[in-house]
């Protein structure tokens, strides 16, 4: 991938095919870091913090856009729901699902967290029972089959085998023990086999595995409600597991509807009875506005569902309490890892008329009141050294602003996870007044550009050479600052930055 040859013609005939200013010889460039210009080009490292919180979303299989529109990029995203008898309509033969959503999350720079549902979503060529003999060969195969294709194609992920299990295998029934036990021997049999896929195409280090559990585990008489003595077989999965994860609506009816303590209630006894050694992944929370959205609709008076007012109460209470919840000296320990909201817009096509109104933001566009809450508490989390979910740090402080703005060094940008990844942060003040104000980046190969301009993000897909308008968020006369990401549907990615300079006409 090192392909320092091109040198600086290579790096301007690139440039010069994509477009640009008409302005021709009377544009301005950025003459880099020299005396008096005031420009820098640093290479920024990105590392997880080991007591950070990931902040996502539920994007309604393609709305990766509108979350980077309403709250920038996210570290991770709740991905797409697979299943065995959707993907296997012959035996043994796989049409594998629309690989766009799992791409287009990893080109908006976040973590897969995946689902594929094996044990309830059994093909009809196959006997309808997971300790049919039959059906445990066809389905460890087939999840052998899943794993090498994900991974294959798109590298890293985040899996759930099973998904939201406590409700469909009703585990919450009196009774359901003998159940709970076939379906965890059957869970560690196929996270056996899922490992096994990823070690024969050698990215074990790719995958990591999340069993999803849900519903409300207070319920009177829920064998769940007795804790992890006396289920442990759902300690044994969350052991072979990465990642204990849940998906938790419900709420206490003898409180408000904006008290988000049942939340919180919720995620410490799973941290408490079920989650062991292991860090805990909220992986769908939320609030539908099926009140305001859907009138007339009977709402499940369990669940957090409402109008928008109460949609923005409900953040309002949930946020400071979840972060509190979460020092090392909360009820939760600092074992929280991350939370995902249900979701970024809403989603009319959902077959459900409550269902579909979860959104910070309308299928229109509009924001909700709920969105400016949501969006202030999750700047706030991630401005707090300890709650934020990577730390960065200047590579080696050299200023690469004249090299790179000749395009006379190549300098190599990866991204492994959304809280893994190397960056470019341009940063200057430029003429005090400009008409139009270019970026323009050249990479080695095809790639996807990722940039961030004073807090404003952007995604420019499928080239090697980049020349964009930034004026609309760019200061005359500073200061700037703009990252610079390289992203691909494949995580990990290296690609080569040949040259970065900001152009005013």
């Amino acid at each position: 991938m090192d392909r320092r040859s091109f040198s600086l013609w290579a790096a301007a005939a690139a440039l010069s095919g994509c477009g640009g200013s008409d302005e021709g010889d009377t544009a301005v460039v950025d003459d880099g870091g020299g005396p008096g210009s005031g420009t820098s080009v640093v290479k920024h490292v990105a590392e997880p913090n080991p007591t950070g919180l990931r902040w996502g979303f539920w994007e309604v299989y393609n709305q990766q856009a509108a979350t980077l529109a309403a709250v920038g990029r996210r570290p991770s995203a709740r991905v797409s729901f697979d299943g065995w008898a959707a993907i296997e309509q012959r035996p043994g033969i796989h049409t594998w699902p629309d690989p766009a959503r799992y791409a287009d999350t990893h080109l908006h720079g976040e973590t897969i967290l995946g689902a594929v549902n094996v044990s309830f979503k059994v093909p009809a060529h196959y006997a309808d029972d997971i300790t049919d003999a039959t059906t445990r060969r066809a389905a460890l195969d087939f999840v052998r089959a899943y794993v090498q294709w994900l991974l294959g194609n798109f590298g890293a992920a985040v899996l759930t085998i099973d998904y939201e299990i406590v409700s469909n295998y009703r585990l919450q029934q009196p009774g359901s023990e003998p159940r709970a036990q076939e379906w965890a021997a059957w869970y560690l049999e196929a996270a056996a086999a899922a490992r096994e896929a990823a070690a024969q195409l050698g990215k074990s280090a790719l995958l990591a595995l999340q069993p999803i559990f849900n519903g409300d585990p207070f319920l009177a008489d829920s064998p769940i409600a007795k804790g992890g003595a006396h289920n442990p077989w759902l300690r044994d999965v969350v052991a072979a597991s990465d990642y204990l994860a849940l998906d938790t609506y419900h709420r206490d009816t003898t409180r408000p509807l904006t008290d988000a303590n049942r939340t919180l209630e919720i995620i410490r006894f799973w941290i408490d009875e079920f989650a062991g050694d292991r860090e805990v992944v909220v992986t769908e929370n939320g609030f539908s506005t099926a009140a305001d959205g859907a009138p007339g609709v009977p709402l499940d008076p369990r669940k957090y569902k409402g109008t928008e007012a109460e949609q923005a109460g409900y953040y309002a209470d949930l946020f400071p309490k979840l972060l509190a919840a979460n020092q090392r000296s909360g009820v939760f320990r600092n074992r929280l890892r991350g939370f995902h909201i249900w979701s970024i817009t809403d989603n009319p096509k959902a077959d459900d008329l409550d269902d579909r109104h979860f959104g910070l933001v309308t299928a229109e566009g509009r924001d909700k009141p709920a969105a400016p809450i949501v969006r202030a508490a999750i700047a706030r989390a991630e401005a707090d050294p300890f709650h934020r979910p990577y730390h960065t740090a200047a590579l080696d402080g050299r200023n690469l602003a004249d090299k790179l703005a000749a395009g006379s060094e190549a300098v190599s940008l990866s991204f492994a996870e959304g809280d893994r990844f190397e960056f470019l942060r341009w940063q200057g003040s430029g003429p005090q007044s400009a008409g139009e104000v270019r970026l323009q980046v050249a990479f080695a190969t095809l790639g996807n550009l990722l940039v961030n301009v004073n807090g404003h993000w952007r995604l420019e897909q499928n080239r090697s050479a980049f020349d964009i308008d930034i004026s609309a968020h760019y200061r005359p006369g500073g200061p700037n600052v703009i990252d610079v990401h390289a992203t691909a549907p494949a995580f990990p990615v290296n690609q080569q930055v040949l040259s970065l300079r900001v152009v005013y006409a």
